[in-house]
C-alpha cells in the first residue's frame, strides 16, 4: 500500500515553505489557531481530489506548489496559480511526466498512484471518505447543505456501495424489470393464443378439403400437360407459317429469275442487232465510198487529160532542148516533132 511520506507546501495559505513528515502509522498533527492545521487538510484536498479556491494562495503570492513524496519513492509536484495548472510525476529513476490545463478532474495516471477516488453514492452524490475538514458534519450523520436532518437513503446508498450491497440492488431491479417485461410478454402471448386459436377454428375441416386438394393437384397436373401441348403446337403453327412465306419468297425469286433471263436473251438480241446495225452502216459507208472514189476517179481521169493537152500545148509553144536547155523556135520544133513521129 502506497503511503505518504513527506508533504512540502509553499504559498499556501499561511504556509510560505513548510515540509512534513508523515510517519506510516498514525499522524497527529496540534497547534495553536490558525497556526495552519486546516490548510494541511486543504493541501491534501487539493493534491487528491483537485479541489481548489483563490484563497488557497498565499497573499502577495502568483502560485503555490504542493510537493509529495510517496513511500514507493514516486515523487508529486502540483502548480497552481494565475494562469496555470501542473502536475509532474517523478519516477525513482528521475524520469518525468507533466500534465497541464487538465480541467477540474486530476489525470488518470495521477489518480490511479495516489488510489484516492470519490466514492459513488448515485448519481448525484459523490462523497469524499478519505479527507474530512474541521467544519464538515460527522461522516453519514448529516447530509450536505443546511440540513440538520439525517438523510437515510444516503447513508444506505453509501453503506451498501462500501458493503458492495449495491450490486444486489442492481440485481433486484434487472430481475423486476425482467419479471416485467415477461410479464408483458405473456400478456401478449395469451392474447395471441386466443386470437390464433379463434382463426383455428376455420381450418377444422380440412380433411373433407384434402380430397379436392388431390383433385385439383391432378386438374392442375393435366392443365400443365396441356400448356406444354398448346405450346408445342404454337411452335409448329409458327414454323408452318415460316415455311409458307419462305416458300412464296423463293417461288417469287423463281420469277424474278425467269424474268432475269428473259431480260438477258432480249439484250443480247439487242446486242446483235446493234451490231448488224454497225456493219449494215459501215457497209452503206464503204458503197458511197466507193462511189465517191469512181467519180472522183473520173473526175481525176479528166483532169489529168486537160492537164496532159495543157502541158503539151504549153511545150510546143515554148519548147526547150532537153540537152542544153535553150529555147528552140516553135516552128523548127514542130517540124523536128513531125519529123520523129
Amino acid at each position: 500500500m502506497v503511503a505518504l511520506k513527506t508533504l512540502r507546501l509553499q504559498n499556501f495559505q499561511t504556509h510560505l515553505d513548510t515540509t512534513l513528515e508523515f510517519n506510516p502509522n498514525f499522524n497527529c498533527i496540534i497547534g495553536s489557531s490558525r497556526s495552519g492545521k486546516s490548510s494541511i487538510t486543504r493541501a491534501l484536498d487539493f493534491l487528491f481530489y483537485n479541489d481548489w479556491d483563490a484563497s488557497y494562495l498565499r497573499f502577495g503570492s502568483t502560485e503555490a506548489v504542493i510537493t509529495a513524496v510517496l513511500s514507493n519513492g514516486i515523487i508529486v509536484v502540483r502548480t497552481k496559480g494565475e494562469g496555470i495548472n501542473k502536475v509532474v510525476l517523478k519516477d525513482t529513476a528521475g524520469k518525468e511526466a507533466t500534465w497541464q490545463d487538465f480541467g477540474i478532474n486530476l489525470p488518470r495516471e495521477v489518480a490511479d498512484i495516489f488510489s484516492v477516488f470519490l466514492v459513488e453514492a448515485d448519481a448525484d452524490n459523490f462523497l469524499k471518505v478519505n479527507i474530512a475538514d474541521q467544519d464538515d458534519r460527522l461522516f453519514l450523520l448529516y447530509p450536505a447543505g443546511n440540513s440538520k436532518v439525517a438523510v437515510s437513503s444516503l447513508r444506505t446508498k453509501v453503506l451498501s456501495r462500501l458493503a458492495g450491497l449495491h450490486w444486489i440492488d442492481y440485481a433486484l431491479k434487472d430481475l423486476n424489470k425482467d419479471k416485467k417485461d415477461r410479464s408483458s410478454q405473456s400478456q401478449v402471448l395469451e392474447v395471441a393464443n386466443e386470437t390464433l386459436k379463434k382463426n383455428l377454428q376455420e381450418f377444422t375441416n380440412l380433411s373433407s378439403f384434402e380430397a379436392s386438394l388431390t383433385t385439383a393437384k391432378n386438374s392442375l397436373a393435366k392443365i400443365k400437360q396441356l400448356y406444354l401441348l398448346s405450346q408445342q403446337v404454337d411452335a409448329l403453327i409458327s414454323k408452318t407459317t415460316k415455311w409458307k412465306e419462305d416458300y412464296r419468297k423463293l417461288q417469287e425469286v423463281k420469277k424474278s429469275i425467269t424474268s432475269v433471263n428473259r431480260f438477258e436473251k432480249a439484250v443480247a438480241l439487242y446486242e446483235t442487232y446493234q451490231k448488224l446495225a454497225s456493219l449494215a452502216t459501215k457497209v452503206d459507208n464503204n458503197e458511197y465510198s466507193s462511189k465517191n472514189i469512181q467519180s472522183h476517179r473520173e473526175t481525176l481521169s479528166i483532169l489529168q487529160t486537160s492537164l496532159d493537152s495543157q502541158l503539151e500545148a504549153e511545150i510546143l509553144s515554148n519548147p526547150i532542148c532537153a540537152d542544153c536547155g535553150s529555147v528552140i523556135d516553135p516552128v523548127k520544133f514542130k517540124e523536128l516533132s513531125h519529123a520523129r513521129v
